[in-house]
């Protein structure tokens, strides 16, 4: 909730036509009813997540992602950047933006077939609704789609934070469902760490860009790189903890919410067994008095409505945002503590 989430722009904005496009040709180059197993991308790809994400860096970006499925595997061969939404812009703009482009690269040859979208978000921060949405309409339309999920703030902690995510069947099923109960939960057997299923991810280049990074490489060791001596982790560590912190407010919130709810319920139906056992009585005196009997509900009372019960997807999905927090701050602190341990082994140990 504290980040902008492009992901209810990215859903409207992939098109009918580019739709059944995508569809269409994924169906025809994808086995029958298979399940991609794993996910190559394109170094250049790659690239330009990271500049998207690096020239709009206090804002979550997003863009489709081009390619082809083919034997169990999905190849991720381009893609391009959506513009960030204006005050004046509408989705028809970025559906004509995007249209435009998938054109553009029709006429020149290029892979114009949409296989998924990517998403750059700093911290992890990625798990709502309208990210959810956006994914069920993708695999809605092909089966094949993923999103990838780039971190920008832990790939300046030395790691590239870069994943494959696509929504597991149960979850689907809760997304199609208008009623997102936690009954439904149950019925599916969806929780937390059952909603997202990741998928292998493989970085690819051609000969000549591996040529030039060993080229790059041999230049690199002749200078003094003392960046990535860097030993200090509060800053990293702090945000990660506020944002979980946040986190486990918002879900108590949405808890206590449920558990108004269930108080309601209880009283409601307190409510009516007591007027049941009363209009009982009154009942049976008016059997005694030979009167005709009064029904013993009134469906159409206002006070013995019971209200629907609230959605649970929010909660299950703040629930799955900490533990996305809780799995960065330990592998993290893990790789923290490696780095603590090799400078603590090269200082000079007194006598």
């Amino acid at each position: 909730k504290n980040h902008t989430c492009p992901s209810n722009r990215m859903s409207s904005a992939i098109g009918k036509k580019a739709q059944a496009a995508a569809a269409a040709a994924a169906a025809s180059s994808a086995d029958e009813g298979g399940r991609v197993n794993s996910v190559s991308v394109d170094g250049l790809v790659v690239l330009k997540m990271m500049k998207h994400a690096r020239e709009n860096p206090h804002n979550s970006v997003s863009g489709p992602l081009l390619g082809l499925a083919t034997n169990h595997s999905l190849e991720v061969t381009n893609s391009f950047p959506l513009p960030l939404p204006t005050e004046d812009d509408d989705d028809s703009d970025t559906l004509m933006y995007q249209t435009t482009m998938l054109k553009c690269m029709r006429e020149v040859n290029i892979d114009h077939q949409i296989v998924g979208w990517y998403q750059a978000c700093n911290l992890g921060a990625f798990l709502t609704e309208g990210f959810v949405q956006a994914q069920a309409q993708y695999q809605a339309n092909v089966e094949e789609s993923i999103v990838l999920i780039y971190d920008p703030a832990r790939t300046l902690q030395g790691t590239v934070s870069l994943k494959a995510y696509r929504l597991s069947p149960a979850c689907l099923q809760m997304i199609s469902s208008p009623d997102h109960s936690l009954a439904t939960m149950k019925k599916l057997k969806l929780s937390f760490d059952t909603m997202l299923e990741e998928v292998p991810l493989v970085i690819k280049t051609s000969h000549l860009s591996r040529a030039l990074l060993n080229e790059l490489d041999a230049d690199l060791h002749k200078k003094n790189a003392f960046d990535r001596l860097d030993l200090s982790t509060q800053s990293f560590l702090e945000k990660n903890v506020r944002l979980l912190m946040d986190c486990v407010d918002e879900l108590s919130q949405e808890n206590q919410k449920f558990h108004n709810h269930q108080k309601n319920v209880a009283r409601i139906e307190q409510q009516i067994r007591q007027f049941t056992e009363k209009r009982k009585l009154e009942n049976a005196d008016r059997q005694e008095k030979g009167l005709p009997a009064l029904p013993e509900m009134e469906p159409n009372n206002p006070a013995f409505k019971i209200p629907p019960a609230p959605s649970r997807l929010e909660s299950l999905l703040m629930a799955g945002q900490i533990a996305n927090y809780c799995t960065q701050i330990s592998q993290f602190s893990t790789q923290s503590f490696g780095k603590l341990f090799v400078a603590q082994g090269l200082q000079p140990q007194p006598e």
